[in-house]
């Protein structure tokens, strides 16, 4: 299998794609300027696997391992931890809805730009603690009823899935969203 799944892509650390449509997640999110992706840096990277018969799947790890992400100035993007004296944050808030239409942007540039059908989405290691501690979110779930956080995440995942298929891609995750019997469609 000749598949360069580009792990490290973004992360809790660092932000280091260049986005377009979100051009802060890397100046603010990145380690520095000199440890950014570059959509001229992806290309390269395309056009020299494409030469080899290398496909390149992305990895967008969501809704956990987004820490960087919150210091791109998205705002209401991150749980703000409600237990917390410090302003802490946790993974993407999946009660809000602008936060689907980041996703949809976010995502929309990157399957234009890797050209393949796959998009790995993550959805490993999520420390819900901060959704289950936020008040709004407890709201949000006992409205919707919801038991418990994992079905919190099946309902993030079935908006982002559905996302993913508008954009003719499909999602790829890791084993914890098998292991939780996140439903992975229709």
């Amino acid at each position: 299998m000749n598949v360069f799944h580009w792990h490290v892509m973004v992360d809790d650390q660092s932000f280091p794609y260049q986005s377009s449509a979100f051009p802060n997640l890397s100046e603010r999110g990145a380690f520095g300027k000199s440890a950014i992706y570059s959509r001229d840096d992806v290309r390269r990277v395309m056009e020299h696997t494409k030469r080899r018969g290398i496909r390149v799947i992305p990895e967008f790890d969501t809704p956990g391992h987004t820490l960087s992400w919150g210091l791109g100035g998205i705002p209401g993007l991150l749980t703000e931890c409600s237990d917390s004296d410090t302003n802490q944050f946790g993974p993407i808030d999946p009660t809000v809805e602008k936060n689907y239409n980041f996703i949809r942007t976010l995502l929309s540039e990157v399957s234009e730009l890797f050209h393949d059908n796959y998009l790995h989405l993550g959805g490993d290691e999520v420390d819900s603690s901060c959704w289950t501690t936020n008040k709004k979110i407890q709201d949000f779930m006992h409205r919707n009823n919801m038991k418990n956080v994992v079905e919190l995440k099946d309902y993030y995942f079935a908006n982002v899935f559905n996302i993913t298929r508008s954009l003719k891609t499909v999602p790829i995750v890791w084993e914890e969203i098998f292991d939780d019997n996140i439903h992975l469609g229709p």
